[in-house]
């Protein structure tokens, strides 16, 4: 997944965007993405704010590149 160039983006994933499923379950799973790039989101403060938990079980690289405002991947500490 590469998401980029876009100046107002301030998260990838809103904490308040659970479905019923996911929040009984008390987690996301991303169980395909093997790449995540975010680069050029100048606003982006972290990719989720939520509180479940996030797992990634092939994931194999995360590229972040001029995201100056990002300040934690999970800002809850879900990952």
């Amino acid at each position: 997944m590469s998401i980029s160039n876009c100046e107002s983006m301030t998260q990838i994933i809103a904490g308040d965007t659970e479905t019923e499923a996911e929040a009984k379950a008390g987690e996301f799973v991303f169980s395909k993405l093997e790449t995540l790039v975010l680069h050029d989101l100048p606003s982006l403060t972290c990719f989720f704010s939520g509180k479940l938990v996030m797992k990634f079980p092939n994931l194999e690289r995360v590229i972040v590149s001029e995201c100056l405002h990002m300040q934690s991947f999970c800002l809850n500490g879900a990952a």
